[in-house]
Parts: structure tokens; sequence; C-alpha cells
């Protein structure tokens, strides 16, 4: 089920100062954006001359912009990520299947990929409007991400053209989905499980069903520019935090695995590829039963030893 809200620290001196904690790094991190942002704009005189330049530039700022969040909500929030699992092999054209929660989940997985060296090749499905919001939509719209309506007829086109630039101009990429289409909340898993039981699917618990429509259309998009493909669990302790509570800091650690799957590996066929998505997100429900119970998923690099609830405890500190 989904977890409920983490909580605010009891104590108001620990309130005000996660807050003060929290307003210094939007502040620092919304500086640098517009910075960003404004060498961003200064690109496009160069777009015309050569595509290289201005491509090596955004792929360049944004990797430095998401290192740099990275590195502060590590050093001043105390916020540590504990990765298990297969690691991402270097240079490798990868499509991240990821379950969604909070708003969280994209400064984590931003670590994940600055983790790798890969957070210039971020590329995220987000919804339409956003690429009207000032720095990250627009600095978004200059780095080739897909901006989506969440109809298929509506959004193939413009998919489609993303796709054709990725190919044709051989682009790095880490592309990220969250296939589950909006983030999880007691309703919504509701009427998964319902519509689950309908379609004759062993309903989950942790997970919602995943949107196949989606996902094999990126694959096919993709091509043989896809070389693997990144099944990433994400897995919060002791409660979910929201964005400004992720940046207040004093949050537990947060726990992802990643499962390394081939390209040649996926089916091609329609059907069998849509059981091999549901397929995965019952593993994610699987992992992430046994991560409510044991505190993490299973041995990892950091530990070096067996996952329990007190080495979970031992990484906090």
């Amino acid at each position: 089920m989904p977890l409920q809200p983490l909580e605010a620290p009891s104590r108001l001196s620990g309130r005000l100062s996660a807050s003060i904690r929290g307003a210094l790094l939007a502040l620092v991190f919304s500086f640098f954006l517009v910075v960003y942002n404004i060498g961003q704009l200064f690109s496009l005189v160069v777009r015309p001359f050569s595509k290289r330049a201005f491509r090596a530039y955004n792929r360049y700022g944004a990797n430095a912009w998401w290192t740099l969040v990275s590195a502060l909500i590590r050093a001043v929030g105390g916020h540590s990520i504990v990765v298990t699992g297969d690691e991402p092999r270097e240079e490798e054209n990868a499509l991240i299947l990821a379950n969604h929660q909070r708003m969280a989940d994209i400064p984590v997985l931003a670590a994940l990929a600055a983790k790798n060296a890969r957070a210039g090749d971020l590329k995220w499905v987000v919804k339409s409007s956003f690429k009207y919001v000032p720095g990250l939509g627009w600095g978004m719209l200059l780095l080739d991400n897909l901006f989506v309506k969440r109809n298929w007829t509506k959004d193939r086109i413009s998919i489609e053209k993303v796709f054709a630039k990725i190919i044709r101009d051989e682009l790095p990429f880490w592309l990220v989905i969250f296939p589950e289409g909006t983030r999880i909340s007691q309703a919504k898993l509701k009427r998964s499980r319902r519509i689950a039981r309908r379609q004759g699917l062993e309903p989950l618990n942790h997970v919602m069903f995943p949107l196949t429509k989606g996902v094999g259309a990126t694959l096919d998009g993709l091509g043989q520019r896809l070389e693997a493909v990144y099944d990433v669990t994400i897995g919060y302790s002791d409660g979910l935090p929201g964005l400004w509570r992720y940046l207040c800091g004093n949050v537990p650690p947060t726990h992802l695995h990643v499962r390394r799957i081939a390209a040649e590996d996926v089916p091609v066929e329609e059907s069998e590829r849509a059981a091999w998505i549901h397929d995965v997100f019952a593993g994610k429900d699987a992992r992430l039963a046994f991560f409510r119970e044991r505190g993490c998923f299973e041995a990892s690099v950091e530990l070096e030893e067996p996952c329990s609830v007190a080495n979970q405890k031992s990484v906090a500190r």
C-alpha cells in the first residue's frame, strides 16, 4: 500500500532549521538554473551554425546543474541514496522504467544519473504544459525532452519527431518513463486493482499496473539506438517526502534497486511485450514488499553485507 507522507520534525527548532536549509538550497538552485537558462538562450545563436556545439553546451550545463543539486542535497541536507542491483554501464543508451510516488522521485533519479555522469543525457516524459514553466520547463525544451498530453493520438506526432531526432543525430540518452502514468495514491491503487481483476491479472499492492501502449511506442521509436532497459525501483524509508521536505533535509536514505535488461531481451510482439511490462511491475511490487519488511532491497555495494533493518539504520547515520 502507498506510504504516508513523511512527518516533519516534531520540535519547533528542528522545523525552523529545516525550513531555513530548504529555502537556502532552493535559492541556490534557482540562481544557478537562471544562469544556465541564460546560457541556453545564448546557445540558440550557435545552433544554426553548429548543432553539435549547441547540444554539447546544453548537455554539459544540465549535467553540471543536476550534479550540483545532488551534491548539495547530500552535503547540506544529509540525504543519502543506497543503490543496489546492477551497475549502469558507461555511455549506454537506456530507457528507465521507474515507479512514481512523489515529486522527490525526480531529484532521486537525477542523483543516480549524476553518479554515473549521465545527468546531462536525462530526458523525461512530462506533461505538455510543463514546457511553459520558466527555468526547468524552458531548459527541458532545449534538451529534447518529451512533452505529452497523455493522449496517444495527439502525442504521437510530436513524440515520433523527438525519436527521429535522437536516431538521426545519434543523441545519447537516459529516457525516464513513469509507466503508471501518475503518482500513486490509495484511491488510484484501488482503481488499478479493480482494473487488474477485470483483466484477469493478479492485483498489485505497492505499485499500479503500467500503461503499456506508451512504453511499447517508446521502445519502437528508439529502435536500434536503445541498448538497455533499466528497471528502477524507488523505496523510501519511514514515509514519502514531498519535494519541499526533501530540500529541507533530515530525510531517511532513499533506496534504488536497478535491474538491467538488454534491449535484445525485450519482446517485440505487442501482446508479449505488454505481458513483459506487467511482469516488470509485478517484480517491482515484490521488491517493495520485501523492502517494507526488511528496510532495503538486497545486499548493497555501500554495505557489502546482507540486507537487514540494522544495516539500513547504519546507512542513515
